[in-house]
């Protein structure tokens, strides 16, 4: 990659940290209060149902708890936004949020609205849990304009759930922003993001999946994509896809810190490289217990094992130095087969299963001698 494009990436990873700042800093109503479809809920107004209409504790689409800061959606469709000189806003809270999804929910926008629209924004740490699902669809035509699907200033918790984030813009868009950690346990998100320059996940401080699913997509219509960007990150259970591709540079991964993997099956794709690491030297890997096969084809065509950047080429690239593998994947190693009839190499099997045929049939012809049935008496 050039060392124009990291800058740009890097700039890019900037001005949202600097845009979360904003609105974090932005006087709101109160800690515990939350602007749902451009309704605020509090302790006195803890109810809202589709439409701006009447709500009550027995009919509801949102409801807040502002003793536990907690939104729980039910069927809602959100999409009356909160304005403020910092941005447009589907749900937008003050501080910690906790979001359970029940029935299926829908935030959406679409249009030319020059600025910056956020479906879910959370002034602190944000965990996403229940069994419903969450479709964010957002669009902005325009060239100037910022859209990002999921966005919490402090850490993120997928817990369970099934979302679905599809955003474009005409200039940056962003599926899932996170300026803490962000820690994937459980549920199942799919990702879309198509602008000029478009990212699925980015976290600043960490990014740590143990269980669950992802499958993200980027497309750049210009200049930058990645799949995941972001520092340290911790592999260890469930199933990710990321793949970016388009006009401008595309990166499956673009990571800061070493890569530990121990766990899951995970793939990294793009039609620059699969795996990018921001610094000048090649990273340390903590790879345990699982293989890691890479393509020079984004698809994954003709995958072959990969053993060291010695021996099959850089795993990822990095300043100075590039990577020939644009699919990069881990996955867990091939346990060693059970044996199988017919293999000569492992003469004790044979003797074994010669024995229980043996025994078998010497159980049957002393169960039919004493019933006086069979052909021989």
């Amino acid at each position: 990659m050039k060392k124009t494009t990291r800058i740009s990436i890097v700039l890019i990873l900037i001005l949202v940290l600097i845009l979360a700042m904003i609105t974090t800093a932005a006087a709101g109503p109160g800690g515990s209060d939350v602007y749902v479809n451009n309704t605020l809920l509090s302790i006195t107004t803890p109810y809202w149902k589709n439409g701006n209409a009447p709500a009550s504790a027995s009919d509801w689409n949102a409801h807040f708890d502002s003793a536990t800061n907690t939104l729980t959606l039910k069927n809602a469709v959100i999409d009356t936004i909160y304005n403020t000189i910092n941005g447009d806003f589907l749900v937008r809270s003050f501080d910690d949020l906790i979001l359970v999804l029940e029935g299926t929910n829908t935030l959406r926008r679409s249009g030319a609205y020059t600025g910056a629209t956020y479906g879910i924004n959370s002034g602190g740490d944000l965990t996403i849990r229940g069994s419903g699902t969450l479709d964010i669809l957002l669009k902005d035509s325009t060239t100037h304009a910022t859209v990002t699907g999921i966005n919490t200033t402090g850490n993120l918790t997928m817990q369970s759930g099934k979302s679905i984030l599809a955003i474009e813009s005409g200039e940056e868009a962003f599926a899932v922003t996170c300026m803490g950690t962000l820690l994937f346990s459980g549920g199942q998100m799919t990702i879309e993001t198509k602008g000029e320059r478009a990212y699925s996940v980015f976290e600043a401080y960490g990014f740590r999946m143990t269980g669950g699913s992802i499958a993200a997509t980027s497309e750049s219509t210009a200049t930058d994509a990645a799949g995941m960007a972001g520092s340290a990150v911790a592999l260890e259970g469930g199933e990710g896809i990321f793949k970016a591709f388009g006009a401008g540079k595309a990166i499956g991964l673009l990571f800061q810190d070493p890569i530990t993997v121990s766990g899951g099956h995970f793939v990294f794709a793009g039609n620059s490289s699969g795996l990018d690491y921001f610094d000048t030297s090649e990273p340390v890997y903590n790879i345990t217990g699982l293989s890691v096969y890479t393509s020079q084809d984004i698809s994954g065509s003709g995958k072959k094992l990969w053993t060291s950047s010695a021996v099959d080429g850089l795993l990822s690239s990095y300043t100075g130095a590039g990577s020939p593998f644009r699919y990069v994947e881990f996955g867990i190693m091939s346990k060693v087969a059970a044996p199988q009839t017919g293999d000569s190499a492992r003469p004790l099997q044979w003797v074994y299963m010669m024995g229980c045929s043996l025994l078998l049939a010497m159980t049957a012809v002393k169960a039919r001698r004493r019933t006086g049935t069979g052909a021989c008496r």
